[in-house]
């Protein structure tokens, strides 16, 4: 899908994330693409949700962007997405696998990577990806299907913006404004997770410190139909 330029005002401290040792691509097989599942591995990076307590909300501005969180749009670093979208327009804009060659490793028919990380000159971001076609394809030809940013993803630099001008930082109050009551509410801990469900394979989990009441954590999945 198509990518649209976006003028960000954000002064960002880059700092540098710890280096993972992960080096292998976790496959996890699905019957069908329409029952798609989160499974975890053992392969489990360092981007984890975090409940971080010292940091304020982003000053941002977007224009030209969706306020619905059904749109699946989203910024990242000035360039608006929209899942799902193939992985080949992040490798166009200067993403490549941060452990791992998206050329080298491929991926098998009905299947999607656990945790595939990405960088960037630096910076850092979290995805699935998946294989909707028939054979076996190289990753660099498979789909994005889903999109995590976390405090350490944003401290390596990297920006993600969620509809409605929802990003880390941002507070309960302003996800409710947006978006109104989620479909359902799960807390554990100190994180109360918002999930705005389209439908199975397509959600949107808005993570808040209930401590600081601000956002610690976003996710987008959109598998497609």
């Amino acid at each position: 899908m198509g990518k649209k330029l976006l003028i960000i005002l954000v002064p960002l401290l880059v700092i540098l994330t710890a280096c993972n040792n992960s080096s292998q691509v976790d496959l996890t097989p699905v019957p069908e693409v329409a029952e798609l599942l989160v499974v975890e591995t053992e392969e489990e990076t360092e981007m984890e949700i975090e409940a971080e307590t010292n940091y304020g909300s982003e000053s941002v501005v977007v224009d030209d962007f969706s306020d619905d969180i059904f749109s699946f749009m989203f910024s990242l670093n000035g360039v608006v997405y929209t899942l799902p979208f193939p992985v080949s327009e992040l490798v166009a804009d200067g993403w490549e696998g941060r452990w791992h060659s998206l050329e080298e490793e491929t991926l098998e028919s009905n299947r999607f990577t656990a945790r595939t990380e990405l960088s960037n000159s630096g910076m850092n971001m979290l995805v699935r990806l998946v294989n909707n076609a028939e054979d076996t394809i190289p990753l660099n030809e498979s789909i994005v299907g889903f999109i995590n940013h976390s405090r350490l993803t944003l401290d390596s630099g990297t920006q993600v913006i969620f509809p409605g001008n929802i990003t880390i930082g941002s507070s309960l109050d302003d996800v409710i404004a947006a978006h109104g009551e989620p479909t359902r509410i799960s807390e554990v801990g100190e994180i109360k997770t918002l999930t705005y469900r389209l439908n199975m394979n397509a959600q949107v989990d808005i993570s808040i410190n209930l401590e600081t009441g601000l956002v610690t954590n976003l996710s987008m999945e959109n598998f497609g139909s």
